[in-house]
């Protein structure tokens, strides 16, 4: 750019408008975009959020597989068998604010919160959680160590969480979540039950002048007897799951006793 005697002008890089990269403009691809994007600006998880609101009324429905490229951004130390997995999303709208989910989704006391859930539950912070409290840190890092029984069987798995508490331009504060599981859960007594496999995104933002929606993009390789994560009774068996969990933090947030609030511990 010159100046009207032909002399250059150099402008601040701060004054230039960035530039957000495109966002797909349907379900499958966006899905996609919103796991690949986890550690992305505020501005484009937002932007992505909103082309989904605009995009979505399904409260659930099949997405493609996660690639091995996608996955290997976390490092996991063996090769995922992508024969048996599959990508489903879930989308509804949670009677609680943003602070309360907040609250809830970050508690170490999942076992309280949701009753007659797991055999035992254990969360175990791995950053600070008295400086995500404070807003000093964006994000909080957790593992969940879980023992739990599926038909008769019971095992052991471990799950790893990093939360990300964001303010976008455009759907305003945002929490997302990317959970995964590092190894197969391990049965005590192995036979047709095997949970090999679990990725997933959670994401949480209130619709302008609405509630709070809550977006999970999940993909999982699991095996339930004669039943794989290929067959829609699993889909759905996860499905009802996940409802069902929205439906108690609703039922919390809006009982005279409320959530849990956020702490330090």
């Amino acid at each position: 750019m010159t100046d009207k005697h032909g002399m250059k002008l150099v402008l601040p890089l701060l004054l230039l408008p960035a530039c957000l990269p495109a966002v797909p403009k349907n379900v499958d691809q966006l899905a996609h975009f919103l796991w690949s994007s986890f550690e992305d600006t505020p501005d484009v998880v937002g932007a992505a959020l909103q082309v989904w609101d605009g995009l979505s009324n399904a409260e659930s429905g099949s997405i493609s597989d996660v690639s091995s490229d996608q996955i290997e951004v976390l490092g996991l130390g063996w090769a995922p068998d992508l024969a048996e997995r599959r990508g489903f999303y879930f989308f509804d709208g949670v009677g609680c604010d943003i602070d309360e989910m907040e609250a809830i989704y970050a508690s170490a006391d999942q076992a309280q919160i949701y009753p007659n859930t797991y055999d035992d539950f254990t969360r175990i912070f791995t950053s600070d959680k008295a400086a995500y409290a404070k807003r000093l840190n964006p994000r909080l890092t957790w593992t969940s160590r879980i023992t739990d029984t599926i038909l008769g069987a019971q095992y052991d798995t471990e799950l790893l969480t990093e939360l990300r508490r964001i303010e976008s331009k455009s759907v305003g504060t945002v929490l997302i979540a990317r959970t995964y599981q590092p190894t197969p859960a391990t049965f005590l007594s192995p036979g047709a039950i095997s949970i090999d496999q679990d990725f997933h995104i959670d994401a949480y933002y209130h619709r302008p002048g609405g509630g709070l929606m809550h977006l999970q993009i999940m993909w999982g390789s699991m095996r339930f007897g004669p039943f794989s994560s290929n067959d829609d009774f699993v889909i759905n068996t996860l499905l009802e799951n996940i409802r069902g969990w929205d439906k108690i933090a609703t039922t919390l947030c809006q009982t005279q006793k409320g959530p849990p609030k956020m702490t330090a511990d």
